[in-house]
């Protein structure tokens, strides 16, 4: 069974579940409007010797962040790390990342001194990089146009519905659209969200150097439709550390939730080089 706990830190509340004992710690970071109930159906049995953890990233499920007008930063992440350090001691610790999760994940990375052995990115968001994202998130006029959208939403929620009904966007694009832009109170959440999460970068370069100095194992799983983040991403990322495994999955981008099985199945296939004993897939 799940067992619930939560960390309190200056910045945020972390609210997560762990189950399983050994010496190897899976922590796992959900996507996007998600919650860490996202890998339930991923983690219906735990690989022996495995303690898998799943907690809520900060303004999601039951997780905080007490600095609503402050973006996610260095020392933040340095001081959650150290806090599952603290949890955890003498044991290995390892990271498994969904989508806006993948983003955090490398971050960890990044930013830690002590960073993790494994790393599982799965349809991560920060390797391929997403133009209207970025224009949204990091351009001054993006800004702006993303302000004006939030004011007065109702041209872009008829523009998804118009590009949905002639095939242009996806099934996920369109309910992101309205998820996020149909009520005053989810815009409000918007805002926050991107001001909060605008300070985690994707640092491959600094990824690279880490992997060589640590070296850290790498897995990333994709859909190969993924329409809202490219799978080239892993092309790109095997570029600057080759020795990364790639693995696509015949999906769009909600790869976990729509491909569980065969997402559980890679994952016990890539942890079983380790040597350790892995719960087999249904």
């Amino acid at each position: 069974m799940w067992k619930s706990f939560e960390i309190a830190l200056t910045q945020a509340k972390i609210s997560g579940k762990e189950k399983g004992s050994g010496e190897h710690v899976l922590i796992c970071i959900h996507g996007y409007l998600q919650d860490k109930h996202l890998f339930d159906r991923l983690w219906e049995k735990v690989p022996d010797n495995w303690i898998i953890v799943c907690i809520d990233m900060p303004l999601f499920g039951r997780s905080e962040w007490k600095k609503k007008h402050k973006p996610m930063n260095k020392k933040f992440l340095r001081k959650m790390w150290a806090s599952f350090r603290q949890r955890y001691p003498n044991k290995e610790l390892n990271l498994l990342g969904f989508s806006m999760g993948g983003k955090m994940a490398m971050n960890l990375v990044g930013m830690v001194k002590d960073p993790p052995e494994n790393v599982i990115l799965i349809s991560p968001d920060g390797i391929s990089r997403n133009v209207l994202q970025n224009f949204a998130m990091f351009n001054p006029l993006g800004k702006q146009v993303l302000k004006g959208f939030l004011r007065f939403p109702a041209p872009i929620i008829y523009a998804s519905r118009f590009a949905y009904r002639l095939k242009l966007i996806d099934r996920f694009t369109h309910d992101f659209m309205y998820g996020n832009f149909g009520s005053a109170k989810l815009r409000k959440a918007l805002r926050t969200y991107m001001l909060v999460y605008s300070g985690l970068k994707v640092p491959l370069k600094k990824l690279q150097k880490r992997t060589q100095e640590h070296q850290i194992k790498w897995q990333i799983i994709w859909g190969r439709q993924d329409g809202i983040i490219s799978s080239k991403g892993i092309q790109r990322f095997q570029k600057l550390i080759p020795e990364a495994q790639g693995d696509f999955i015949e999906t769009g981008h909600l790869v976990v939730d729509l491909k569980p099985k065969e997402v559980r199945k890679l994952l016990n296939q890539f942890l079983e080089l380790k040597g350790k004993d892995m719960v087999s897939p249904e």
